[in-house]
């Protein structure tokens, strides 16, 4: 018997060592800082999460994520109490920061009190405050144990808190140097990190998950524009481990690399037509509802790389969704784009433009290869309905803090929800929420949002969500273009790399069970 052990403890010692080393390869757009608390991008994300742990995290090798797969992190394990007001954390012991710091309870009260805005840490923007609008407080209950306390039930929290971007921050480390050398608990650290040119980041031996990373450490080299050839070539090339591209291209990549494994991802993220609210002649919601009749969703079907679904503010395949049929009724949603042509014309004549007076508006959006073509397409539909519409492409950094000081007039933007499930959804659309930048604002719609939100029961929740995607849909608060996919491919070497179909790009990169079987 003591020799079957030793054999097995050698077997898997032998395992472990054939997973362990190397380096993974990725590549991504450039990142406006490396602080994720602070940043609206899932660019961020994606290069800092192997860096930090959250309290509970979706299970990475899962294929979609749901509250069933939600797994352990740095709490051990979790409880609501009766009232589903109040959620309660058992925390992990002997954890420490990157510079050897201890973890503590002190450190998840700091980070949700920064997120609530109870706490200043000097962070120049909070864009996922919209989350924690419920949470009352934060309660330290021992060192081993800390509660959030919520004002009303919400089950969505504790997929927000599984999110990629729900990490834990340190108490001590200051925001600036959370901009530029993170520090975490997670799997890796920072080793270097050049805006503009790449991340570097290398294992962390004192990793609380025994035998974690297998990887060495992980790069990801920035590319500008974010252009699909340059990430082809490199895949080809072998510098690149993984890469992601529109869907379309994924057959064509494969031709020249037959071993590479590929899946095409309908994803989380919608491109849409952003009005700001606050600006002539946006505020009228006959010429929003004219722009919606002028969008040929079929169009972007046919020339966007990564246009996959025609829906509303929910895939039409998701558990809130419902099919393009049934939304005919909708502003731009009917199958006759003659006629849908002809009644955005009527609304704009009847608004005061028409060929002798058109309407000129700067059309803003992020200097990208994924956001070009749609753009530019939103442009050519709305000059039929009397509108002159000047492309203004704006730098990844420019373009975030112009989104965030509602600086425009109109914008295609690209959404991603992290979370499935109608709270992250609506975040972006209440009054107070700091992801809002179309300065959409309605007390009752509000009220409508914390209704659902708090229904505990699946089928009425639906119908309350139904009903305020329908609101949306009508007012054409914020038109949905179409929802996207994503073509994942990776060389047959990498291993342990799962990405979900709702959210991944968010919630898929902790690496710590990645390695190379080279």
């Amino acid at each position: 018997m003591a020799g079957a052990g030793i054999v097995a403890t050698c077997a898997a010692h032998d395992a472990m060592a054939q997973r362990s080393g190397d380096v993974l390869h990725l590549v991504g757009l450039n990142p406006p800082s490396a602080s994720i608390h602070e940043e609206y991008t899932f660019d961020v994300q994606r290069a800092f999460m192997p860096v930090f742990n959250n309290l509970v995290i979706f299970d990475q090798a899962a294929t979609h994520h749901t509250m069933k797969e939600i797994k352990p992190d740095l709490a051990e394990s979790w409880s609501w109490d009766s009232s589903h007001t109040v959620l309660t954390f058992r925390l992990r012991t002997a954890v420490k920061w990157h510079d050897g710091q201890p973890f503590s309870a002190k450190d998840v009260k700091c980070t949700w009190d920064t997120l609530r805005g109870a706490r200043e840490a000097g962070w120049r923007n909070n864009p996922r405050a919209g989350w924690y609008q419920n949470l009352k407080d934060v309660t330290v209950d021992n060192d081993r144990q800390v509660s959030f306390h919520l004002a009303r039930p919400q089950p969505s929290l504790l997929e927000y808190l599984a999110s990629g971007l729900s990490p834990v921050y340190p108490c001590h480390v200051s925001a600036q140097q959370m901009r530029s050398a993170p520090i975490g608990t997670g799997p890796f650290k920072v080793a270097k990190f050049e805006r503009g040119k790449s991340v570097q980041l290398v294992r962390n031996p004192d990793y609380f998950k025994k035998g974690h990373p297998y990887l060495d450490g992980v790069t990801i080299r920035f590319l500008a524009g974010g252009s699909m050839m340059n990430q082809e070539l490199g895949f080809t090339s072998g510098i690149y481990d993984q890469i992601n591209l529109p869907y379309n291209k994924v057959a064509q990549l494969q031709l020249t690399n037959p071993k590479a494994r590929c899946e095409i991802k309908k994803t989380s993220t919608e491109l849409v037509l952003v009005f700001n609210h606050a600006a002539l002649p946006f505020n009228d919601v006959n010429v929003r509802r004219a722009f919606a009749y002028a969008i040929d969703r079929n169009a972007f079907l046919r020339i966007s790389n990564n246009a996959f679904n025609v829906g509303s503010l929910f895939r039409s395949d998701s558990e809130w969704g419902r099919p393009a049929s049934a939304l005919a009724a909708f502003p731009g949603y009917g199958p006759d784009t003659k006629a849908n042509l002809a009644q955005a014309q009527q609304l704009m004549r009847q608004a005061g433009y028409g060929p002798e007076k058109p309407l000129n508006v700067e059309l803003i959006t992020r200097n990208s290869d994924s956001y070009l073509a749609p753009t530019t397409l939103v442009a050519d539909q709305l000059s039929k309905i009397y509108v002159n519409a000047k492309i203004n492409l704006l730098e990844s950094s420019v373009w975030y803090a112009t989104r965030a000081r509602k600086n425009y007039q109109l914008a295609v933007d690209v959404v991603g929800t992290a979370v499935d499930d109608p709270d992250d959804y609506f975040s972006r659309l209440t009054c107070q929420s700091p992801t809002n930048i179309s300065n959409y604002c309605k007390k009752e719609f509000d009220e409508q949002i914390a209704a659902q939100s708090q229904e505990l029961d699946p089928a009425k929740r639906k119908a309350l969500v139904l009903k305020i995607d329908d609101e949306l849909m009508s007012d054409a608060v914020r038109p949905t273009l179409y929802h996207s996919a994503i073509g994942y491919c990776t060389q047959p070497y990498v291993k342990g790399l799962t990405i979900s179909d709702n959210g991944g790009h968010f919630n898929s990169f902790r690496l710590d069970d990645t390695w190379l079987d080279k």
